[in-house]
């Protein structure tokens, strides 16, 4: 950076003394080629500072653009993928969860273990940080639903910096049940929105709607599996978020999600992906319960 910074400062310099300088007859050919050299060396050098503190520049919202696209349907066949490691809960987690109280449900509660996850897009089985975050909030699914529609999960997260949704597959009330979606979320304390560190992911989604026997929704979930980080912060990123009757008066939403986070291509380690995440998962969770119950 300090070189860059040089460099300008120099090219400049040169380029302002010699304009300042007295034309003289004989030499006016060579200062202006010489004046000419510095500043393409400005210009240069210019360029080579804005690509080196580009990581560190915010991202604009309105500039986030859909980056990726699947290239056939297979590409949301995920849902039998991703309810395959969630049917693989260790044991212990599972009494562990079992024992939460309402008490702290309605404050959100959040647990994490590593576990081999396959993401079904070639690189085989790898330890992930798996999170399971769950939070009831005192609405009922019907009421919470038309505040927050399910597919506007993404748009609606802690930490949204940002991002872009494309609708590819209706029902034949309109409703969206696959979609693609950019999402730019800060990793940061303070939402700081820096570039090359926010987690910047594209996705495919799909819906899933369970109803009772009398066709009312009980629960709606939605899956999805990162494609795509443009700036390689999410090496693999797998889960649902589900919103799920709980009585007649209570919502329940469940993130159970599986992760491997770095940068290019380098993986953070999992003991200190996960508590890291399980705090982000529980903000998620707490933010919907926020912006629906207001």
């Amino acid at each position: 950076m300090t070189t860059h910074k040089n460099i300008t400062i120099i090219g400049m310099t040169l380029a302002l003394v010699l304009a300042s300088t007295p034309v003289v007859s004989e030499a006016s050919p060579r200062r202006a080629h010489i004046v000419q050299k510095g500043k393409r060396l400005v210009r240069k050098a210019k360029i080579m500072i804005r690509k080196a503190t580009r990581p560190l520049r915010p991202q604009k919202r309105n500039s986030i653009r859909l980056n990726w696209m699947p290239k056939s349907q297979a590409d949301f066949n995920i849902v039998p993928l991703v309810k395959g490691f969630q049917a693989q809960v260790p044991g212990k987690i599972q009494r562990k969860m079992a024992r939460v109280s309402e008490r702290k449900l309605a404050k959100t509660h959040s647990v994490s273990y590593t576990q081999k996850v396959d993401d079904g897009l070639g690189k085989g089985p790898k330890k992930a940080s798996v999170h399971i975050t769950r939070g009831t909030v005192n609405l009922p699914l019907g009421t919470f639903l038309k505040r927050m529609p399910a597919d506007q999960w993404g748009v609606k997260l802690d930490h949204y910096l940002g991002g872009k949704v494309k609708v590819t597959k209706r029902d034949a009330k309109g409703r969206p049940m696959e979609q693609v979606e950019r999402m730019v979320l800060s990793g940061l304390p303070g939402n700081l929105n820096v570039r090359g560190l926010n987690l910047d992911m594209s996705k495919v989604e799909k819906k899933e709607v369970v109803r009772d026997r009398a066709g009312k929704v009980k629960k709606i979930t939605m899956f999805w599996r990162v494609h795509d980080s443009a700036n390689r912060t999410t090496i693999m990123d797998v889960g649902s978020v589900s919103f799920e009757a709980r009585g007649n008066n209570k919502t329940m939403v469940t993130f159970h999600s599986a992760h491997r986070l770095g940068k290019n291509g380098l993986q953070f380690p999992n003991v200190l992906v996960k508590p890291t995440l399980r705090s982000f998962f529980k903000d998620h969770v707490d933010h919907y319960r926020n912006i629906t119950t207001k």
